[in-house]
């Protein structure tokens, strides 16, 4: 009996194209993931990581689940984005942006809670602080 996983053949397409994948055998792509809409310049993908969407795009130099698991789903990652754990659909990252999920809160450890700060003239203006 041989076990071999269905996303198996995306996987060394992947490897193929020069994305660097430490432990291919946890890697789950989704059948419906187009292995053309994933760049294979610096792109690096953790083991535990899932990839669904048919929308979804991976840009050089991306680097998917380096903290922990990754699940994203229909999501466009620009150059040189950081997504260290956590699950991310229908969602757009910029160029060099970085989102990690906070295990004590449950939310993304970049969230801040709104506040008003006084100003020089008496008014009252919205700042961000962490929680």
């Amino acid at each position: 009996m041989e076990l071999r996983q269905p996303c198996a053949e995306k996987v060394l397409r992947l490897i193929e194209k020069g994305v660097k994948i430490p432990n291919p055998l946890t890697i789950d792509i989704g059948e419906e993931v187009s292995v053309d809409r994933v760049s294979g310049q610096g792109v690096r993908i953790y083991p535990g990581c899932r990839i669904y969407g048919e929308k979804t795009v991976i840009s050089a130099g991306t680097q998917i689940g380096y903290e922990g698991p990754v699940t994203i789903e229909n999501c466009q990652i620009g150059p040189k984005v950081e997504l260290k754990g956590g699950y991310f659909s229908r969602s757009v990252f910029l160029r060099g942006s970085s989102m990690e999920w906070e295990r004590r809160s449950g939310r993304p450890a970049s969230w801040k809670k709104r506040r008003a700060e006084p100003t020089a003239w008496g008014l009252s203006r919205p700042s961000f602080s962490p929680l």
